[in-house]
């Protein structure tokens, strides 16, 4: 039996007890990894034909999100029809195992916030494929980890086990682009597959339309003693949020837009080289009418068909941020819309009659200033007088020489000085 444990502190006696025993191999490590978990249970004989799978990939997911995992089991239906499921976090073998579903039932930890649910896959004559899925909601940080599951049956040989490989899950309180990881399996180098997508951020506004970009190299056939072609058409998926993630959207699958992007999403391709047997293609996502929910990281996936296998690759995401365009922080907005507002622009087209009428109105109206402006001018001068007469500015009498005024006002003053007295 192979006990694996990473309580350092212990191992020097555990040790020294496992070397009297001679029953117990003990292994220590710094830190515990997928690879250092053994099953520990008693495997069957081959003819009871068991097979324990469960994806060995890390999955993410944020604080108060839902994960799943997936453990498929195959075996003869005639050794047992209710095989008993155990699910734990961290290696089964370790002493920091912990219990998280066991049966029908999640342990006190889950309790209320774990379900395991099963699904006939297949069942070809005498064997029956089934998964079983361990569901856990309301995560918290501390659920990160490695889950496991171990299957269990009784046959009237004994009772056999089979454990799968572990799938880690890493739980954040906000979800970045670089936790984001590829699941798939990616081609071998001699397919030459490659995808690049700009992981940048792009700022468009509601009822605006967002790009996106995912372009894709591969080569058409490669020889390695033989000629082995790959599909013409690769397979393109677009989510919304992490690939790896049990929150992701897929927007767009193939050739058609899910059901909540329908009408309003769009794939197009376009050919950027060839060269030899390495062919490149741009695959570009578009989404109109965009609404502040579709605010998020989006990312393409690329799935191919050689005689080998399916393989896939993923782009490292770009980040859409839908805003208001009335809100006072809006200052920019995205290339795309400026062109297809300036594309959709039409002037209105003016008579030549208006255009006449205008000219004459705004002459006339100058005309008019200047009139105005001038009489103005007339009016201050004529009435500018001497200090002497401001008592009669305002009494209309008749203008006359300045001349004749003058002598007009000193006969009137010498004949005052010069006129005698006249006495009594």
């Amino acid at each position: 039996m192979c006990l694996t444990t990473t309580m350092g502190l212990q191992c020097p006696t555990l040790l020294h007890h496992a070397a009297i025993l001679g029953l117990i191999t003990l292994l220590c490590h710094e830190t515990l990894e997928q690879e250092h978990c053994g099953c520990m249970e008693k495997y069957p004989p081959s003819s009871v034909n068991l097979s324990v799978s469960q994806q060995t990939t890390t999955i993410i997911d944020i604080v108060n999100g839902r994960a799943e995992f997936h453990c498929d089991v195959s075996m003869k239906s005639s050794y047992t029809d209710n095989p008993i499921v155990y699910w734990y976090k961290h290696c089964p073998n370790s002493f920091t195992g912990k219990t998280v579903f066991s049966g029908k039932s999640a342990s006190v930890e889950y309790i209320n916030r774990a379900n395991q649910t099963v699904h006939e896959i297949q069942e070809h004559s005498n064997l029956r494929r089934r998964r079983f899925t361990l569901e856990i909601f309301q995560l918290n940080v501390n659920d990160s980890g490695d889950y496991f599951c171990v299957i269990k049956i009784r046959t009237r040989h004994g009772a056999y086990a089979g454990c799968g490989g572990g799938t880690r899950l890493e739980v954040f309180e906000t979800l970045e682009l670089e936790h984001c990881v590829c699941m798939e399996i990616t081609p071998p180098s001699s397919v030459n597959l490659s995808v690049s997508q700009p992981t940048t951020t792009t700022t468009a506004i509601v009822n605006g339309r967002a790009e996106f970009h995912c372009d894709v190299s591969m080569k058409s056939s490669y020889t390695d003693n033989h000629i082995v072609d790959i599909a013409d058409d690769p397979i393109v998926y677009w989510y919304k949020h992490c690939p790896n993630s049990f929150t992701r959207k897929t927007v767009f699958s193939g050739k058609s837009a899910s059901e909540e992007y329908i009408n309003r999403a769009n794939q197009t391709v376009h050919e950027i080289q060839e060269h030899s047997n390495l062919r490149r293609r741009r695959f570009t996502l578009e989404i109109f009418q965009l609404n502040l929910n579709d605010s998020g990281d989006y990312f393409c996936v690329i799935k191919i068909r050689t005689s080998q296998g399916t393989y896939a690759d993923c782009g490292g995401g770009t980040r859409l941020e839908v805003v208001d365009q009335f809100t006072e922080e809006t200052t920019t907005i995205s290339s795309s819309n400026i062109k297809d507002k300036a594309s959709t622009f039409k002037p209105t087209p003016i008579s030549p009659f208006l255009v006449f009428i205008g000219f004459i109105l705004g002459l006339a109206g100058v005309i008019a200033l200047i009139s105005i402006f001038r009489g103005l001018l007339l009016i201050i001068k004529n009435w500018k007088l001497d200090p002497y007469h401001k008592n009669q500015a305002a009494i209309n009498t008749p203008r006359t020489c300045p001349a004749f005024q003058m002598s007009s006002e000193e006969g009137i003053y010498s004949d005052v000085i010069m006129r005698p007295r006249m006495s009594r």
